[in-house]
């Protein structure tokens, strides 16, 4: 095959090819698309019930007060380690070793 036939034959293939292709895959996913859109319109998206809604609410409130609760007792536990840390007689501080 020549070089000139080659480039003939590409672009008899860019001339009819591509836009067969390109309707007969307009044709395909054109339900697929309109069935997207009307699902979008129409709020097709997952609807949660008041009683999971309300059930959320009481986890996260929930997780608030565990994250306080958490908070509390690292401050807690820090203190008492720089307690314990404390050098023995560290109260009469450096005048009581006179």
């Amino acid at each position: 095959m020549e070089p000139k036939e080659a480039v003939l034959l590409l672009i008899m293939f860019i001339v009819f090819a591509v836009p067969a292709l390109a309707i007969t895959a307009r044709m395909v996913l054109k339900p697929i698309v309109d069935a997207i859109v009307r699902l979008r319109e129409a709020g097709g998206g997952p609807r949660v019930s008041d009683t999971v809604a309300n059930r959320v609410l009481e986890l996260e409130e929930e997780m608030r007060q565990l994250r306080a609760s958490v908070t509390t007792l690292e401050q807690t536990v820090d203190f008492q380690q720089k307690l314990l840390a404390a050098p023995p007689g560290g109260a009469a501080g450096p005048a009581g070793n006179s």
